[in-house]
């Protein structure tokens, strides 16, 4: 979907909706880059203070991970660029849980 970020859990059977900065944390993340360097590349591009966006940046890592989207894992970083086609706002992760019979299928949902 145009610029929105859509993961599922198949664990869970829930799924994750983003859109706006999330999207491009999301990119980010999947290059290699850290969070801090995530954050400097937002802020720079988009001209908006370091400190909020770090704090932004962190949180929204913290909510993937909560939600067992991610792991932490090292990996080389790759280089992207960055389309920022819209203003700054926090990242925001929307979970829905309509279908999560239907996802979570192997293995199937614990009750």
């Amino acid at each position: 979907m145009d610029g929105e970020l859509v993961v599922i859990n198949f664990h869970s059977g829930l799924y994750y909706s983003s859109v706006g900065v999330g999207t491009i944390i999301w990119q980010l993340m999947d290059a290699g880059h850290s969070p801090g360097a995530i954050a400097a590349t937002i802020a720079d591009e988009m001209r908006v203070a370091l400190e909020g966006v770090e704090a932004d940046v962190d949180g929204f890592i913290d909510q993937l991970l909560t939600a067992g989207l991610i792991e932490a894992a090292e990996r080389s970083v790759q280089p992207l660029g960055v389309d920022v086609a819209f203003s700054y706002a926090p990242p925001t992760l929307t979970a829905f849980d309509d279908l999560e019979k239907s996802f979570a299928l192997d293995p199937p949902l614990q009750a």
